[in-house]
């Protein structure tokens, strides 16, 4: 072992609750593809008011499939920008990795065929301000 020692592990959605100690905070889910990112914030809130972007349609029916019911949940859409436009967006095989930015050759080292183009759509895009 060095003589630095190891780097304590975080949890970042931990650390959010712990500065966000209001019950009902409202939360910007910027590609919300499945939802685990939604979920992880109703564990840890009573009360939340989320807004979930995703452009993906296949995505955005299966998330308003998902949280129907759930009047504190708002399924949004449209990509996150500058000005409210259409766009290209790029789907990749890995649908995390979509993004209107072309991969980086970097990320295709290392993720190799999972960040792959698969389509490129045009999508709406909003600012959330």
């Amino acid at each position: 072992m060095n003589t630095f020692g190891r780097m304590a592990q975080r949890d970042a959605f931990i650390d959010i609750r712990n500065l966000v100690v209001d019950d009902s905070p409202m939360i910007v889910d910027g590609g919300a593809n499945q939802g685990s990112t939604i979920d992880l914030f109703l564990s840890l809130y009573k009360k939340p008011k989320i807004y979930a972007f995703e452009p993906i349609p296949s995505l955005i029916k299966y998330l308003r499939e998902c949280y129907h019911a759930q009047q504190n949940i708002e399924i949004v859409p449209c990509a996150l920008g500058d000005a409210n436009r259409q766009v290209e967006f790029n789907v990749t095989r890995n649908l995390v990795s979509s993004s209107r930015l072309k991969p980086a050759e970097v990320k295709k080292q290392y993720h190799g065929l999972n960040v792959q183009i698969e389509d490129t759509i045009q999508v709406h895009c909003c600012p959330i301000i």
